[in-house]
């Protein structure tokens, strides 16, 4: 058994990110002590390390607690929890696309600054260069 301290330390995070997880109904089946304290066994500190996964994916807290609601379903909420996953999954794959070009983009910035250097050229005008129309960022963004 884990104190909330104990449980923030396992899982890098801290106390009142726990605390808030817990009143705001993320972490089901609290379990607490004589002194009132709350307490998490291993299957909770694997359930909030879910959690902390789906905020990474980018999922707000009522995104996440509509999820852990599905969860709770069990079986029968599979095909809308597989929904939800594919559709983060795609903004991912968006936001990484994204990322790749914006590193291309410093990239393709740099060895051009580099050269204007080495060469005493002027670049003021570096970021209006006709290569820049290859840098095309999407629309939707990962919230």
């Amino acid at each position: 058994m884990y104190s909330m301290k104990q449980a923030c330390e396992q899982l890098g995070i801290n106390y009142d990110t726990l605390k808030f997880y817990c009143r705001a109904g993320l972490v089901p089946d609290i379990k607490r002590n004589s002194n009132n304290y709350r307490y998490f066994n291993d299957e909770d500190i694997a359930w909030i390390r879910g959690l902390l996964c789906l905020k990474h994916c980018g999922m707000g807290i009522r995104e996440m607690r509509s999820f852990v609601e599905l969860c709770q379903l069990g079986h029968q909420s599979i095909p809308e929890r597989l929904q939800i996953l594919s559709e983060k999954q795609k903004a991912l794959k968006t936001h990484i696309a994204d990322l790749k070009l914006a590193l291309d983009f410093i990239e393709y910035k740099r060895r051009s600054l580099n050269e204007a250097l080495e060469n005493q050229q002027d670049a003021t005008m570096l970021l209006t260069s006709d290569n820049n129309e290859k840098f095309r960022f999407s629309e939707n963004r990962m919230r």
